[in-house]
């Protein structure tokens, strides 16, 4: 997606083409097109791993998911797509996004987050951290225990239990979310500053621990054993030298030492 900020301004009408675009692409195959008008008629534009455009849908096989295993699959009736609609008009300005971003359902207060990016008419241009996958009703599923921690903005496909049962494989205890969180504004991106976080979501959720990650290294080259005869495959844990156990940061703006207009 592309934002040309040099075509907005803040509190003013956008202009009718040329602010936003989206392209999406597979081996051989590009669509793009002017999203300016989705900007005007809905203030924001979500994008959470499925594809808007219709020919990416056919060609990448989300028409088929969609129809064997539901809304999961489908853009605009997915979890995230729901939390978007459901909660997008929160987030007004970068602190106010910060605040949500560190958001736990219990406290009460209402948060917005995007896992890939959203933009916002509202001067922002994010991505976010939100799970509160036991309590969101758009994380429900025909599940054991009956919610999935894939369907929360922030994926955390690792705090689903081993022993859940789901819908699909995707649903459940996965080596699979989402790492990282940056967002900016009209005043940040003027001078090229961004807020970042690093690591899986946390807040509410538990911090990711190397410690207690039971995921093996499928990738990683089997050791091979011979006893009697028998060939034993050893798996290789996920390698992580060099990181610390637990993955619980704060955000923190990103900004340039050098005067970047000098």
């Amino acid at each position: 997606a592309v934002l040309d900020y040099n075509k907005f301004t803040p509190n003013k009408p956008l202009p009718e083409y040329g602010l936003f675009y989206v392209l999406e692409q597979l081996p051989g195959t590009v669509v793009y097109q002017d999203l300016t008008w989705f900007l005007q008629k809905y203030s924001y534009f979500p994008s959470y791993n499925i594809p808007y455009f219709k020919k990416i849908t056919q060609l990448s096989g989300f028409i088929g998911q969609g129809k064997k295993l539901g809304n999961w699959f489908v853009w605009g009736k997915s979890p995230r797509a729901r939390i978007f609609e459901r909660d997008h008009h929160t987030v007004t300005d970068i602190d106010s996004l910060t605040k949500l971003m560190r958001y736990k359902k219990q406290q009460n207060e209402k948060f917005l987050s995007i896992f890939c990016f959203m933009l916002f008419i509202a001067e922002q241009q994010l991505t976010s951290r939100y799970n509160d996958y036991t309590k969101d009703e758009f994380s429900k599923c025909n599940c054991n225990p009956p919610y999935s921690a894939e369907a929360g903005i922030s994926a955390r496909g690792d705090l689903n239990p081993a022993n859940g049962t789901y819908e699909f494989p995707g649903q459940g205890h996965v080596n699979h979310g989402a790492l990282d969180y940056k967002g900016t504004n009209v005043s940040m991106m003027k001078k090229l500053e961004f807020r970042a976080q690093g690591g899986p979501t946390w807040g509410s959720v538990p911090p990711f621990r190397w410690s207690t990650f039971d995921f093996v290294d499928n990738l990683a080259r089997n050791e091979e054993t011979l006893e009697a005869n028998t060939i034993t495959l050893q798996k290789d844990k996920v390698k992580h030298l060099g990181h610390p156990d637990e993955w619980k940061f704060d955000w923190m703006d990103v900004k340039w030492e050098t005067d970047i207009h000098g």
